[in-house]
């Protein structure tokens, strides 16, 4: 019925209602040169990031590196994408082989704009300045200070990985210490369960999980200490949580109550291991 009402629309020369609402519509059915009968879902930069590492990882390569980098730049170019969006863009991007200078120029703007207002995605603005080393804002100055701040007095009275982690990158970004590496170190390897080789997310947590691994691996190697992780015993933990079809969170009978795997698992399980043979790579070779 809505194309016999927009032509009487037009023939009666009158505006038509919500127009902008309906192209909008009808733009989500093109393909290319033409339009389809359904809605193809549009993919999410995130998820496409973490099925190119799981690819590339287990060497499938059915898939077209021209297209997927158009994916990622047309979320770095759309004015309205998310931090989030755009981290995970322009990693894609640079996993493409897109230079990191190229990337960082136009992150830089990005950032400013993101910091404009009050910077609903904090996490995903710190994570982005400290990944491509973008420079600090000036607005969001006192803000990283104030949270370094708030980040060690939450670590001293109830430790956390992902609130290291987060620490981690505020030190990096400012170029400043609120907790030396040492203490932070000290923390990170409090958290590692003897039984498994894992880490867990925080003292009273009954497991070790992947994703606690995943940030306890890459805080040791960004604060280059690495001395005490036993790199077999870490690994053999991850091997663990392998399952048929790919890696859940946790190891089969873990006591922590974990769901099966799925695509963010198995991408960071997999992450895990490229972590630890890049650690072992760079010693086989001093």
């Amino acid at each position: 019925m809505t194309w016999p009402t927009v032509r009487l629309f037009t023939r009666a020369r009158l505006p038509y209602p919500y127009r902008a609402l309906l192209l909008e519509t009808v733009g989500r059915h093109r393909i290319e040169k033409g339009w389809s009968s359904f809605t193809i879902p549009v993919p999410e930069v995130d998820f496409t990031y973490f099925g190119f590492v799981i690819a590339r990882s287990v060497g499938w390569k059915a898939y077209n590196n021209r297209k997927i980098l158009a994916f990622a730049y047309s979320i770095l170019e759309d004015p309205r994408a998310s931090v989030h969006d755009l981290f995970w863009a322009a990693k894609l991007a640079e996993m493409l082989g897109e230079s990191t200078a190229k990337l960082s120029s136009m992150l830089c703007s990005k950032i400013v704009e993101a910091c404009a207002g009050d910077c609903q995605d904090e996490y995903w603005v710190i994570a982005l300045l400290a990944e491509f080393s973008l420079p600090v804002p000036s607005s969001l100055d006192e803000l990283l200070r104030a949270r370094a701040e708030a980040l060690v007095m939450g670590i001293f009275n109830a430790p956390h990985m992902q609130s290291v982690r987060y620490l981690i990158f505020v030190q990096r970004i400012l170029d400043n210490q609120w907790m030396s590496e040492q203490d932070i170190k000290t923390v990170i390897m409090s958290l590692q369960v003897a039984q498994t080789g894992g880490f867990k997310a925080y003292p009273a947590s009954p497991g070790a999980d992947l994703l606690s691994t995943h940030s306890a691996i890459e805080a040791l190697i960004t604060l280059g200490s690495l001395g005490g992780l036993d790199i077999g015993r870490c690994m053999s933990f991850i091997i663990s949580c392998q399952e048929a079809y790919g890696y859940a969170w946790a190891a089969v009978g873990s006591p922590l109550t974990a769901s099966p795997a799925d695509f963010y698992s198995t991408y960071v399980g997999i992450s895990n291991l490229q972590l630890l043979h890049s650690i072992v790579g760079k010693r086989i070779s001093r």
